[in-house]
């Protein structure tokens, strides 16, 4: 790991938000996730923030990138880190957790954007309750991320939830967001992952965040653009179903219910039968035998609630076209209701 020195050469007080950022060639990605920061820096923020990028050896000249930004915004407060060799994104983010100097980390990815004024509100919420453990930004997709009617419209409320189960429960599937959650340092001594190979580290963070009692605070309004994602080549039912069980049996380790953990799973299944039908269109094309094994696994989980089960496996097994057929079906009888209604 190559560090590189930050611009600020003397820092007289630590910062009240780092925004740590994991990447890995994606340069362009990164530079517009960076850039919608900076541009977000008066002297007043650029005090408070600090922005951590851990760059996992890329090769598509991120290096050069991050020098020339670091050189035309010598007053702020940015640290990039090197690695010498690619040391994998789950040790990336842990590595950047624990970089990060400031009472708060957000975790952000490289090809999100955040939305005009978000970096203020976020500190603002930071500093009007010091003592929270975690703050969850709205968010949107990138296309509509800057659309004035989109973002106008949605009610800038906050809801306030103290009771663990129920911060997992609107946090649901989110939890493996990356940038889903804004959490307290001094959460991060606290968790133990069995299984340093799971594909969601930050995840670890999140649930030991809102399970301290203090608080969860939910915003409304977005302040972070998401970038659609329509492949994965990650193994989808590994990451997305045996790694997202890990993430709730660690959560009934530390005191979430066994029903809440459920909820939270049953609402998955209706995420999961979504973008299983949108990948089998692009990358899910496993091999008969995978996909059998793949089914056993998802039969052993969902056994609790035959509906999920059910919907699953249809979306794993039946023609894409059918589907499509099914779905597109669904959809006109539901908007004749509402139109009758």
């Amino acid at each position: 790991m190559i560090p590189v020195s930050n611009n600020i050469m003397c820092r007289v007080t630590p910062p009240i938000l780092s925004i740590c950022i994991p990447t890995f060639n994606r340069k362009v990605f990164l530079y517009q996730a960076l850039q919608s920061i900076i541009c977000q820096l008066n002297d007043k923020l650029a005090k408070m923030t600090e922005i951590v990028i851990s760059d996992n050896a890329s090769s598509d000249g991120t290096d050069k990138m991050i020098d020339d930004l670091r050189s035309a915004f010598q007053n702020h407060q940015i640290r990039y880190y090197r690695q010498s060799v690619n040391i994998g994104a789950v040790r990336n983010v842990c590595f950047l957790a624990r970089s990060a100097n400031g009472s708060f980390v957000y975790l952000m990815s490289d090809d999100d954007t955040m939305i005009p004024g978000a970096l203020e509100k976020i500190i603002g919420m930071i500093q009007s309750q010091p003592n929270l453990d975690a703050i969850c930004p709205g968010y949107c997709s990138l296309g509509d991320a800057f659309s004035e009617s989109n973002i106008s419209t949605i009610q800038n409320t906050e809801c306030l939830i103290h009771y663990k189960d129920e911060a997992l429960i609107r946090l649901g599937t989110m939890l493996t967001f990356i940038s889903s959650v804004i959490f307290s340092k001094e959460v991060i001594a606290k968790v133990h992952v069995n299984n340093p190979e799971n594909n969601f580290p930050h995840s670890f963070i999140f649930l030991e965040s809102i399970s301290q009692g203090n608080g969860c605070l939910f915003l409304t309004k977005p302040c972070v653009a998401a970038r659609p994602n329509y492949s994965v080549s990650c193994d989808l039912i590994q990451v997305y179903v045996t790694d997202f069980v890990e993430l709730l049996e660690y959560a009934k380790q530390i005191g979430y219910s066994s029903q809440a953990t459920r909820t939270v799973l049953s609402k998955h299944a209706k995420w999961l039968v979504s973008n299983i039908c949108q990948f089998r269109k692009t990358c899910y094309r496993p091999s008969l035998q995978k996909r059998i094994q793949d089914s056993k696994t998802i039969y052993k989980i969902w056994l609790y609630n035959p509906l999920a089960l059910l919907c699953i496996e249809a979306a794993m097994w039946l023609p894409i076209s059918f589907l499509d057929r099914l779905r597109f079906i669904f959809k006109s009888v539901r908007n004749s209701y509402i139109k009758g209604t």
